[in-house]
């Protein structure tokens, strides 16, 4: 189900392009700040409570992952934690407004609903 879902906001919101485009604070490191955001993503629409959940699934499911990730190499909780602290913000804060740009557009969100056109996120605190 994860995957169609994936390949649907993909073709709505041509997320692996915004992922792609995610610049890299430092060539040191091993995955690339896109893999890191595509993790992390895919974690949040499995409705992973935190980040020590997603790290616990990817140890005890390592087949699963690879195959929904897409690569041979899965980050460790470690590598995301690190990852996270070093990341582009206004580049991640630039794709959710391009998001919110296109449900607008598509109507999904509206001024006019309940919650008045206000977005919420939520951030672990891990």
């Amino acid at each position: 189900m994860l995957p169609r879902l994936w390949d649907y906001s993909n073709k709505i919101f041509e997320l692996d392009l915004l992922l792609a485009a995610l610049p890299d604070k430092s060539l040191a490191y091993k995955y690339k700040q896109s893999s890191i955001t595509n993790t992390l993503l895919k974690g949040m629409l499995l409705h992973m409570p935190s980040i020590h959940a997603l790290g616990l699934s990817i140890k005890n499911n390592p087949r699963s992952w690879h195959k929904l990730i897409g690569s041979d190499q899965i980050p460790s909780i470690s590598t995301l934690s690190r990852r996270l602290e070093v990341s582009d913000i206004d580049s991640l804060r630039r794709i959710t407004w391009s998001i919110i740009y296109r449900l607008r557009r598509n109507k999904v969100l509206s001024a006019q609903s309940p919650s008045g056109g206000l977005m919420v996120a939520a951030v672990d605190g891990h």
